[in-house]
């Protein structure tokens, strides 16, 4: 038995759905900063993590990086303290 996940596979495929569901902009600014919201809100995100979860939402990932690298003056490992 392979003990690497924790969760069963049903749980975790369902997670990698919701979060890729969330964070795939599909051109509806409105509806996708609100997905992002409410899935801040349900994890319980702090207000600089939910801020990139909205950048993430409705810009891609790669804004969402950027934005993460240039709110700690570039410091990647200020950036990592701050948003894991």
């Amino acid at each position: 038995m392979n003990n690497s996940n924790v969760l069963p596979k049903e749980i975790t495929e369902k997670i990698t759905e919701t979060v890729k569901t969330t964070f795939t902009p599909t051109g509806n600014f409105e509806a996708d900063k609100n997905r992002a919201l409410e899935y801040a809100k349900n994890v319980g995100m702090d207000a600089a993590n939910t801020n990139m979860a909205v950048i993430a939402a409705t810009e891609g990932w790669d804004a969402a990086a950027k934005a993460m690298v240039d709110s700690c003056g570039g410091d990647y490992a200020a950036m990592r303290a701050q948003f894991g």
